[in-house]
């Protein structure tokens, strides 16, 4: 245990996990998770392949039920006994799973490290445990009325970018449903029919999508069929390392806030991830910039420097990035008028020495430098999947 990261010394075994072959189907994966940060270890004669997130994979990146687990592989941060605290909840933040494995002499996976301790060796050091405390904000709970449909609570959650939303009833706590609650009610069928068949075009082909017919009878359902009763609440005269105490207690991700019946805050496990990764010292990425001298001032330029800020705190938890260089050039013709377009350049050096290239070319600047940006998360999601064998097809070079 020397020089070991006491916070990951109670990491789990492996077996525990769910493990799968790489032609396994994202139907059969997702009914065999849990909830919706669960992730499915890929393995491939007793090789370790990757991660693969259903939830993910079919919720928001809207794939087919039948599409193979070796498409959707998610090669994991290289987490060692001692990888810091923080930047194991940062990867966890940055990935959206809360289970990931520990390594330990090259490739070999050690364990398995899953948010819910990290969170238990917490409320269990109290100078950290305040530490956080005085982090951590309780947000103010998004509700809705219990007669309210399942569509339009499925459409709330997205309107508001979260993923659970209290059920009340003359202001007062009746429920809690979450997102993957109303995906399952979806779909609940068609995951158990997911190797039954269907006539489309003629023959009998399997159920390849989740979004099918059922939805269409579900969705006026009321909310409250889906609903969980049994919310772990807190009154608001308690404090937060209380609080935090009582939630991990309790085995639920998620705690309300109440007064006098009324849920006025709430928190759950991504706050108290954020908390710890928050104990991070920042990390500033040189980025050079080489724009026109002319026709564009730092003032119109704001925004783009926001987008490149942003993708590059959230890619640098995945990729630690070297530096970055982004080219502006405005083309003009033989008379010296600019032309009717930019050009941007990305540049994106990373640490392991890989220098990653993008180029747009769009009327609208800003628009180029979001094409930019989201080549290069394309550019290593792509090389993600093409590392078991198979060439790396995008401009990737060494300096």
């Amino acid at each position: 245990m020397n020089g070991r990261n006491k916070a990951i010394s109670t990491i789990i075994p492996l077996k525990r996990f769910i493990k799968l072959p790489p032609e396994a189907h994202l139907g059969s994966a997702l009914a065999q998770t849990k909830n919706s940060h669960e992730a499915i270890f890929v393995f491939d004669d007793g090789k370790f392949l990757g991660l693969s997130s259903p939830y993910t994979d079919l919720f928001k990146k809207r794939l087919p039920y039948t599409t193979k687990l070796s498409h959707t592989l998610f090669h994991p941060p290289y987490i060692t006994w001692k990888t810091p605290l923080y930047e194991i909840a940062d990867f966890m933040l940055a990935s959206e799973i809360y289970t990931l494995p520990v390594f330990e002499n090259g490739d070999k996976i050690d364990g398995v490290i899953v948010a819910d301790k990290i969170i238990e060796k917490i409320i269990n050091t109290p100078r950290l445990l305040n530490r956080l405390a005085k982090k951590i904000k309780i947000k103010e709970p998004i509700t809705t009325n219990t007669q309210t449909t399942l569509k339009d609570a499925y459409n709330l959650m997205r309107k508001k970018k979260i993923t659970r939303v209290l059920l009340v009833n003359n202001d007062k706590l009746q429920g809690l449903v979450s997102q993957r609650d109303l995906e399952d009610a979806f779909i609940a069928k068609t995951v158990r029919q997911r190797y039954t068949t269907k006539v489309t075009t003629g023959k009998l082909e399997p159920v390849r999508s989740s979004f099918d017919e059922e939805k269409i009878y579900r969705i006026d359902s009321p909310i409250m069929e889906f609903a969980m009763m049994r919310v772990v609440s807190a009154p608001s005269n308690l404090k937060t390392e209380t609080i935090i105490k009582k939630m991990i207690k309790s085995k639920r991700h998620s705690i309300v806030i109440i007064k006098e019946g009324k849920p006025i805050g709430f928190l759950a496990r991504h706050d108290i991830l954020r908390a710890i990764a928050d104990l991070k010292p920042k990390v500033t990425i040189p980025t050079i910039w080489q724009k026109p001298h002319k026709g564009l001032d730092d003032y119109y330029l704001q925004n783009l420097y926001e987008l490149v800020d942003h993708f590059a705190e959230k890619f640098n938890k995945r990729y630690p990035i070297k530096q970055i260089e982004v080219h502006i050039d405005e083309p003009r013709n033989a008379a010296g008028i600019p032309k009717k377009f930019f050009t941007i350049k990305f540049h994106v050096l990373l640490m392991s020495g890989k220098l990653l290239l993008a180029k747009a070319q769009r009327k609208i600047i800003e628009r180029g430098m979001r094409e930019v940006i989201d080549e290069i998360e394309n550019i290593m999601d792509f090389s993600d999947r093409q590392k078991h064998g198979k060439p790396d097809l995008y401009p990737v070079e060494k300096f």
